[in-house]
């Protein structure tokens, strides 16, 4: 994924490997992303590239989607 003059904001993104969904991304305001996969590779370059990450459990992911909340459209 590279689109280096799209600005997002509070966005979800997908990414397949043929029909395989293999890795999804969550941002912020551009400051702040989520990351969910089970790709050992992807878990281990975020990790080397961005010390500070940690990981999610999946009630904190669940509890970042705006369109799961009651009343959110």
């Amino acid at each position: 994924m590279d689109a280096p003059y799209l600005q997002a904001v509070d966005g979800d993104f997908e990414d397949f490997a043929g029909n395989e969904l293999v890795l999804m991304l969550r941002e912020f305001d551009s400051s702040s992303w989520d990351v969910r996969t089970a790709d050992a590779w992807v878990l281990s370059e975020i990790q080397r590239r961005y010390p500070d990450a940690r990981p999610m459990t999946s009630d904190e992911w669940d509890s970042t989607n705006r369109f799961s909340e009651e009343g959110a459209t």
